[in-house]
């Protein structure tokens, strides 16, 4: 375990094998921060209170900085490099391409530190539906719609956090 407590859950989360799929959906589908989304999660699942939407802006407002820059910064190039470049030697490109993963996934854990540190003590007991209607709150921040799709997906996420 690191001293990250959000990230480590993400990192447990993530493990799980409904999430990676859900959760690219939710990245690639609806536009949505799948860090912000587990984060929403990760306070629910901590007791932490309902998220109202000052502290949800406020968040998203925190982070976005970081996000836009770095974090989708390098998945852009990355995913400029699907498939190998033209021109460019294979191997060579998939190294580098490799590399850019990496340094997006360093990208990510920075960001978790970020929202982390704006996590409020909860007194609370771990609660699903909290975690679920935070995400509605980082939905409609972001002003992303909220569609069964989108429902659908938020579900399996939380299912798999508070699955025992």
């Amino acid at each position: 375990m690191s001293d990250n407590g959000f990230w480590d859950f993400s990192l447990a989360l993530y493990n799980r094998p409904e999430v990676p799929p859900a959760a690219l959906r939710l990245q690639d589908r609806d536009g949505l921060d799948v860090n912000l989304v587990l984060w929403a999660i990760w306070l629910g699942q901590t007791g932490a209170a309902p998220l109202d939407e000052r502290f949800a802006a406020a968040a998203v407002a925190q982070v976005m900085p970081w996000r836009d820059m770095v974090v989708r910064g390098l998945r852009g190039i990355r995913q400029a490099m699907k498939p190998d470049v033209p021109g460019a030697p294979a191997g060579d490109a998939n190294e580098l391409r490799e590399k850019i993963k990496k340094l997006e996934l360093e990208g990510e854990r920075i960001q978790h530190l970020i929202l982390g540190a704006l996590a409020r003590p909860g007194a609370g007991q771990p609660d699903k539906l909290i975690a679920v209607h935070n995400v509605t709150r980082i939905c409609a921040v972001e002003d992303v719609a909220v569609t069964d799709a989108l429902k659908a997906d938020v579900e399996k996420l939380a299912d798999a956090a508070f699955a025992k």
